[in-house]
This record gives C-alpha cells, sequence and structure tokens, in this order.
C-alpha cells in the first residue's frame, strides 16, 4: 500500500518544470514535443496491429507486436514528461520506463536471432524475376499449346484420309462388294476393319487433346454388353496372338453387363490386353476373364509375362508410362 501511495503520489517531488525555470518558451516546446511523439507512439502500434490482422500471411508477424508494445511503451513515458512538469509523479514515470525496457530488451534479443532468417527470405528483386521467369514460361507454354494444335490440326486431315480409306474399302470387302470371301479371308478382313476403326478412335482422342487436359472429355455411359466387348478386342488382337503363338482365351458370363462409355472401356481391354501380348513369351497364354462380385463386375487379364515390378506399380496411371 505504501508502495501505491508512493507511485500515485505528485506530492513529494517538485514538478519538472521548476527545472526549467517556468520559462514559458522552453515549457511549452518539451510540451509540445513530447505530446507530438507521444501520439506519433500510440498512433503507430495501432497501425501495426491493423497491418497485421489484414495481413495474416506475414511471416514473424509476432515481431510487428512486439514492436507495437514497445513503441506503445514508449510513448506511455513521453506522457509522463508532459504530466510530470506540472506534477512530481516521478515514482509513476519510474515504472513505466521499467516497463518499457522490460518490452525493449526482449525486442532487440528477438531482433537480433530474427535477422538472419529475415535476411534468408526472398527480396522484392527475387520476387520480380521469379515472377518474370513465370511469365516466360507461361509464354512458352502457350506458344507450344499453339504448335500443339496446328500439329493436331494438320495430322487430322493426313491420318484421317488414308484411315478412311482403309475403313471404306475392308467394309467393301466385308460386304463382298468384289467377290465371296471364304472363313478366314473374312475374318481377316474383320481383323483389319475393327483394327482400323480403333485406330481411328485413338486418333480422335489425340485430336480432342486439349478436351482431355481441360477434364472436358464427354463420356457416351451406356449398358456395355461385357462378352461383345471382349470378342470385338480379341478379334482384333488376334493376328498379334497367332504372330507369337501365343492363345488367347477370354470368358464373361452370357448377360452380364456394365454401364460404361463403350468406346473408353474397349480402349482400356486393348491396353492391358495389348500389353499382356507384348510382354508375354511366345507360346503364353493370355486369359480375358468377368465375373460379377458384390454387385459389381470385376474385369481381370491373367497372363504369363513377369509381371509389373512392385516398386514401379505406383506409376501405372502415370501418362505416357510404359
Amino acid at each position: 500500500m505504501e508502495f501505491l501511495r508512493h507511485l500515485f503520489s505528485s506530492g513529494e517531488f517538485m514538478p519538472h518544470g521548476y527545472s526549467y525555470h517556468w520559462n514559458p518558451g522552453l515549457v511549452w516546446l518539451h510540451v509540445i514535443s513530447d505530446l507530438l511523439i507521444t501520439l506519433a507512439y500510440v498512433s503507430i502500434p495501432i497501425t501495426l496491429v491493423h497491418f497485421v490482422r489484414k495481413r495474416r500471411d506475414l511471416p514473424f508477424d509476432w515481431m510487428f507486436l512486439c514492436f507495437g508494445v514497445f513503441i506503445m511503451a514508449c510513448g506511455a513515458t513521453h506522457a509522463m514528461e508532459v504530466w510530470n512538469l506540472w506534477h512530481g509523479a516521478y515514482w509513476l514515470a519510474g515504472v513505466l520506463k521499467a516497463i518499457t525496457a522490460f518490452a525493449s530488451v526482449p525486442t532487440a534479443v528477438l531482433l537480433l536471432q530474427l535477422v538472419p532468417k529475415a535476411l534468408a527470405l526472398p527480396s522484392p528483386e527475387d520476387a520480380r524475376k521469379a515472377y518474370k521467369a513465370l511469365v516466360r514460361a507461361k509464354e512458352e507454354a502457350e506458344r507450344a499449346s499453339r504448335f500443339k494444335d496446328q500439329f493436331l490440326s494438320t495430322m487430322s486431315h493426313e491420318l484421317r484420309t488414308p484411315l478412311n480409306s482403309v475403313l471404306g474399302f475392308s467394309a467393301l470387302l466385308a460386304e463382298e462388294r468384289y467377290g465371296t470371301l471364304n472363313e478366314r479371308q473374312a475374318r481377316y478382313v474383320s481383323h483389319i476393319h475393327n483394327g482400323g476403326q480403333h485406330l481411328l478412335n485413338l486418333i480422335n482422342d489425340i485430336l480432342d487433346l486439349s478436351k482431355i487436359e481441360a477434364g472436358r472429355l464427354e463420356l457416351a455411359i451406356e449398358n456395355v454388353a461385357v462378352a461383345t466387348a471382349f470378342a470385338e478386342v480379341t478379334s482384333t488382337l488376334r493376328s498379334l496372338v497367332e504372330k507369337k503363338s501365343q492363345t488367347l482365351s477370354q470368358f464373361a458370363a452370357t448377360g452380364l453387363a456394365i454401364r460404361a462409355d463403350s468406346t473408353r472401356f474397349k480402349q482400356v481391354l486393348m491396353n492391358l490386353v495389348g500389353n499382356a501380348i507384348k510382354f508375354s513369351p511366345a507360346g503364353g497364354r493370355i486369359e480375358l476373364v468377368a465375373h460379377k462380385t458384390d454387385g459389381q463386375v470385376r474385369v481381370e487379364v491373367h497372363d504369363t509375362g513377369p509381371g509389373i515390378p512392385p516398386e514401379e506399380q505406383k506409376r501405372i496411371f502415370d501418362a505416357f508410362y510404359r
């Protein structure tokens, strides 16, 4: 209690104005200067707090708050200078200076530790260089995209025209417009037509690459007979199987159907079975099987190849991975 009485007492000591002999010019010089400093020291922390609240992404935002506390305490000491010109509350002024010291010393220590980290942050010049690099990369990507579109546009004609001729003539042969075909010839013509049609579908996918990249490729969902899709795929790939003296069998229960895009479903099967043929040894065996499990259709491709190494399996869905 005695300390509190001394703390807020102003009668024990003479006001500071006596030291100035109450010279009006000198007194008001100190009053105005200390008041302006106090106002500045109060406004700066308020501005810092507002800034930190608006910029939540700032690194080391806590240091701004430390500065705010330290500066506010400094402002309080200057306010006491004005008060003590007419009152002698030097105990209170000393306590405020002690508080300022306790706020300033840790802030100074923390600032010393923070300087190396702050210097490691990217400078505005680094940000400008990074921005310019991004702009250049964007321009190069756009230029490459234009070249790609131009290339695909050209290939649309260069690939489609001869392929449509192959499909057209194979269809005419299948219809026996130029004479009767024996069973073997009809089967080979069917292989040609199915393979050409599949290749045309792949070309359409490539020409539609921009939609695929943008995630706007539309799927035509319909009921797909699994056995029919299996038959078309195995028919198309039969020549590759015979070339390596392999056996390719298929099994799907009659009436087994799924909801899918027929073209995409067969494309997946072509890729899986094609890889099985490619990596299985001559004389190997490939099986294409589908069965219903827990209300879903499970499609499996079995082969006698070496399989995919465990460390590579996580990459099987990467673009262009082989």
